[in-house]
């Protein structure tokens, strides 16, 4: 019988939901210390996942969403652009 790999399972900073991590939007930053949507989830460094609902989406306008992400940042994010929650909002995840 064939093994299939491990399929890593990451959980969503506002509702918890678990879910395998290609499921997830991924969030990162970038030099500037601002997250970033990162699509291939490639990118280096601590990564902050969302489910794609638009409840938890729209909760990274809040500033306790801000806090929750500033927090899966370990304090290292520099602030929010309008724009990311802007696209992200614009996906029609749900």
């Amino acid at each position: 019988m064939a093994r299939r790999g491990h399929i890593p399972i990451r959980m969503c900073i506002f509702c918890g939901r678990r879910a395998p991590k290609g499921e997830l939007l991924r969030l990162a930053l970038d030099e500037a210390g601002y997250p970033v949507y990162d699509s291939r989830q490639k990118l280096p460094g601590r990564g902050a996942y969302l489910c794609g609902a638009e409840e938890c989406l729209k909760k990274l306008k809040t500033p306790r969403g801000q806090k929750r992400l500033q927090r899966a940042f370990r304090g290292r994010m520099k602030g929010l652009r309008p724009e990311l929650v802007a696209a992200l909002l614009g996906r029609g995840e749900a």
